[in-house]
């Protein structure tokens, strides 16, 4: 399957204009600057798209407003492209998109990047495009190379101008990258991109590296700041769900239907409820390549079909040909500081100790619910036999035992076919993997369990939600404590601050904090157990992304006291032929050298930050040569790279109240505009106490704080 992917992390929308004839701002001003990632990686774009039917390019409707190589978000009002559907003109805006915010319903997420998803039929767009765009900050005049992965037909500009390589079919089958060679000007430098729809997926990955090969340096990736997006009545249409089921044979109701949901109680309430909490709903999909396919957003999009009003952000996690026992080594890196509602999770089994120990992970350390399954009919399984499997006898033990639930797929799977004459191939791309049909099939499989339960389990005791406003209230300070005089209840459903003097407290047992504030004015100092997050071990580490031919996978490593917020590298200096044995260094971006290591005893770097044991590498059996047993040095840059990345805020804001909305939030009960903001997360186990300092301009108002406390995680 092809793809298409970019990584970026800010997220907001933004807006675009088209600078035909004007001239182009001699600087711009910008409200998000990025390191380049691991391997010279652009990681943060804006993104533009899909424009339907754009195709042949000599019909580029793009040419109304000046030709594509014109088109650039350099901020101003918002400009409608006449697309010229069966709705008319769609009024388009350039937006960033995040793993934590993809807002646009043709996103793909995970951990590697952004996916532009340009699925023609679950789009119901005949052929499309869409553009990438962003600012490549130079500190010197240098010549570097562009790097490029995957995509076909792409199309590229550099300050305005085309690139050579521009057109060209770039699909390799080793996915090989194309290099090319590109002059950076000292300052900004306007990157744009432009990948058409040829088919289903397309994958597209740019890098910067120096004429040596290493990574690019002084070089900085920004996007421009942007005034706030207008609202526009019409949207770019979503897939056609009635369609999309009638491509296959109709799906029988299950004997279990009944039951369907009676594990997703709260993530069902938060999608129903998100128009009026205006509370996201973050669904984390992990697994193999199965779940890494078509049907996860095929389902993502039809949730926000049935939820139009609620923010659903889709991610997805998965990682192609690992199973649950290498999920296990990831998962701390991924999943559990990704403040998870939903946790959708399939890989092939290693036996009941690694699927009953990922489970009890997510448990321990998340308040997610969880969402598993059997595995699908493929060509190797005998489809028309009532033979229980293995797997979905355990698999249904874990989901009783744990309150998962569970997507009987290998069951009802081979009943379709049955009851359809079909064979498995029919639903297969290549004996394993899912084919469009196969992906269709196993969204349906999933969609009809995300219905309301009459019998809805409570979660208070997982979430809990203390009211702010209950001392002023209830005259109760047995959970929320006002100190000061400034502390009034004026505002519906909230407190504000107007005191110098003014705090808050609230002790609690929990590993995560969020606290529910109103748009308003002001901001606040945070403080656990008297100290400032900051000065708390509160970090965590992303997965390694390798550079070079890699002899071994790091599936995971350690991090110990006092970490930074920074970059890791560890450089392979010595490798044998066979892979089995290899030497190293590790630097920290902070931290500097920090030791040298190999795979044959544990390693603990000086600083004490980097564990990283020999069984936390797994053998790499491309290139190897099971004859040559010595260590050899490295020819060329061999090297693995991650980021400790803070989960804690010292201070937060609320969204600044305009004067419209001031009338609005003392008048409303269900139309406020709330900011829902994680301060910690991964506290350690015990009772902590948080305290709120308001601070300039000694005003604040917040409604609520949600404490998440695992229900494996110990009291």
């Amino acid at each position: 399957m092809k793809r298409l992917a970019f990584s970026v992390i800010a997220a907001v929308t933004v807006l675009f204009s088209v600078h035909g004839a004007e001239p182009v701002p001699a600087v711009q001003k910008f409200n998000r600057t990025y390191e380049l990632g691991p391997g010279g990686l652009i990681s943060n774009w804006l993104v533009l798209g899909n424009l339907p039917g754009i195709l042949p390019p000599e019909k580029n409707r793009l040419d109304a407003i000046g030709g594509e190589e014109k088109v650039a978000p350099y901020g101003g009002e918002a400009v409608a492209i006449p697309t010229g559907g069966a709705d008319g003109d769609l009024a388009l805006t350039w937006k960033m998109a995040e793993v934590q915010n993809p807002e646009l319903p043709w996103l793909m997420i995970n951990t590697k990047g952004l996916y532009l998803f340009l699925d023609e039929k679950g789009l119901g767009i005949e052929k499309s495009i869409a553009y990438a765009y962003c600012n490549l900050e130079s500190g010197v005049d240098q010549n570097l190379r562009l790097s490029f992965v995957g995509g076909e037909k792409l199309k590229i500009w550099l300050n305005g101008e085309n690139l050579p390589y521009s057109g060209r079919d770039n699909r390799r089958s080793d996915w090989t990258p194309t290099l090319v060679p590109v002059s950076l000007k000292k300052g900004q430098n306007r990157l744009l991109v432009r990948i058409e729809n040829m088919t289903e997926d397309e994958f597209f990955s740019a890098s910067l590296v120096a004429e040596n090969a290493a990574d690019a340096t002084d070089v900085k990736v920004m996007l421009p700041e942007i005034k706030e997006p207008p609202s526009f009545g019409k949207r770019l249409p979503g897939q056609d769900w009635k369609a999309i089921k009638a491509e296959i044979p109709p799906l029988a109701k299950s004997d279990d239907e009944l039951f369907f949901g009676a594990n997703l109680s709260r993530s069902m309430t938060l999608l129903e409820s998100g128009g009026q909490t205006k509370r996201p709903v973050r669904i984390i999909f992990y697994g193999q390549s199965i779940t890494a396919s078509t049907w996860t957003w095929m389902l993502t999009r039809r949730l926000r079909e049935l939820y139009p009003d609620t923010e659903i952000q889709a991610e997805n996690w998965a990682i192609s040909g690992w199973g649950i026992d290498k999920l296990n080594r990831t998962i701390k890196h991924d999943v559990l500081r990704a403040r998870p509602d939903l946790v959708v999770l399939h890989a092939y089994a290693y036996g009941s100790w690694e699927w009953e120990r990922i489970i009890q992970t997510i448990r321990r350390e998340t308040t997610a619910e969880i969402m598993i399954r059997s595995a699908h009919i493929d060509r190797g399984m005998k489809e028309q036999t009532n033979e229980e499997s293995t797997e979905s006898i355990l698999l249904r033990r874990l989901a009783r035992t744990y309150g998962c639930e569970l997507v009987e797929c290998r069951k009802e799977w081979r009943d379709y076919l049955r009851s359809n004459n079909l064979n498995a191939e029919d639903f297969l791309a290549d004996g394993l993997h899912l084919s469009r049909k196969g992906a269709i099939l196993m969204a349906q499989l999933y969609e009809r369990h995300f219905r309301r339960f009459p019998v809805s389990k409570p979660w208070f005791d997982v979430v809990r939600r203390y009211e702010a406003m209950r001392p002023l209230a209830d005259r109760r300070s047995d959970e929320v404590q006002l100190i000061g005089e400034g502390w009034s209840d004026r505002a519906v459903n909230s407190v504000v601050s107007t005191g110098a003097g003014d705090s808050l407290k609230l002790k609690f047992y929990g590993n995560r904090i969020d606290l529910i504030m109103p748009a308003h004015n002001g901001s606040a100092k945070v403080l656990i157990d008297g100290k400032a997050p900051s000065e708390l071990n509160l970090l965590h580490g992303t997965r390694p992304m390798g550079k070079g031919d890699i002899p071994a996978d790091l599936m995971t490593y350690y991090t110990g006291p006092k970490m930074l917020e920074e970059t890791w590298e560890l450089k392979f200096t010595h490798v044998s032929g066979d892979h089995q044995k290899y030497k190293w260094t590790l630097t920290g971006s902070k931290t500097g050298p920090d030791g040298e290591g190999d795979n044959s005893k544990m390693f603990v770097s000086n600083s004490g930050r980097i564990t990283i044991r020999p069984e936390d590498f797994l053998f790499n059996a491309k290139g190897a040569n099971r004859e040559k047993k010595e260590l050899e040095p490295v020819q060329g840059e061999v090297s693995l790279k991650w980021h400790i990345l803070p989960i804690r805020l010292d201070e937060v804001s609320c969204i600044p109240l305009k004067p419209e909305e001031a009338k609005q939030i003392h008048n409303s009960r269900y139309d406020v505009f709330y900011r829902y903001v994680t301060v910690v997360d991964g506290l350690p186990q015990g009772e902590h106490e948080l305290t709120l300092i308001p601070t300039r301009p000694n005003t604040f108002s917040i409604e609520a704080i949600e404490v998440h406390c695992p229900p494996l995680w110990a009291k």
